[in-house]
């Protein structure tokens, strides 16, 4: 165990894992705080791996509380780090967290060839989660730039993906997002269908959810327990375990 060994490796990972239990619970500053300590040891300890993924999450850490510019450093840094290590899926993921900041700075030309690098390179790695999200971005931004018909024809190849991959969530992220496509194309109708799966989806999420919300809220709670600061100290260890979420394949 982490506190047994005082490891100092194995509780950055642990934090790491911490930071995605916090991520879930939408409380990104305290994910925030958790990645930032985990990335102090990494580096402190020479783990260059373990640093790039600490600086992807980060970066999407940032991206969730709306600051780009430092969303946009950390993951640039990390997509840096993984290329220069040739650590494909973590250069995959890092192409689809700076295509993101790029998409929530407005910046589409810019977020797509990130998003276009991120799928190419996942596909020939085979990320099929990376894959899905990739296209589903694309067709975000295709939407915004008022192309429906490519919007719509790549969130279908991306909720088809999902459904081989079985990811209920970014199912049902796919149908919300059609259906505003198709409402904006005047088809009525298909945007029903896609609206009404949305729900359909979303409700099986949460009930699958809520009992894993709970061991979560043990987990911290555990870590919490036994350190009074819901900071972590660094010199202490910290409670256990993600779900399924883009970085969870990274650790």
């Amino acid at each position: 165990a982490c506190r047994e060994s005082g490891d100092p490796v194995e509780m950055g990972v642990r934090l790491n894992n911490l930071g995605i239990i916090y991520s879930k619970m939408g409380d990104y500053r305290q994910e925030l705080a958790v990645y930032e300590q985990a990335l102090e040891i990494f580096r402190q300890t020479g783990q260059q791996r373990q640093v790039a993924i600490a600086l992807n999450n980060i970066a999407t850490a940032y991206y969730l509380l709306k600051e780009p510019a430092e969303a946009l450093q950390h993951g640039l840094e990390s997509l840096h780090l993984a290329q220069e290590m040739g650590l494909g899926m973590l250069e995959a993921a890092a192409l689809g967290t700076v295509g993101d900041v790029y998409r929530q700075m407005d910046d589409h030309p810019q977020a797509l060839a990130y998003f276009e690098q991120a799928l190419e390179l996942s596909r020939r790695i085979g990320f099929r989660y990376i894959e899905m999200v990739a296209l589903r971005s694309s067709g975000q931004i295709w939407a915004a730039l008022g192309d429906l018909d490519q919007a719509i024809a790549l969130l279908e190849q991306s909720e088809s993906l999902a459904v081989e991959i079985e990811t209920k969530a970014d199912r049902f992220e796919c149908h919300r997002l059609l259906a505003d496509v198709h409402e904006q194309r005047g088809d009525f109708a298909a945007a029903l269908c896609h609206f009404r799966r949305y729900h359909e989806l979303k409700e099986e999420v949460f009930n699958e959810e809520a009992d894993r919300r709970l061991k979560n809220l043990q987990s911290i709670r555990g870590a919490e327990t036994a350190h009074p600061s819901r900071r972590l100290p660094l010199s202490q260890p910290c409670g256990r375990i993600g779900g399924a979420h883009t970085r969870d394949h990274l650790i």
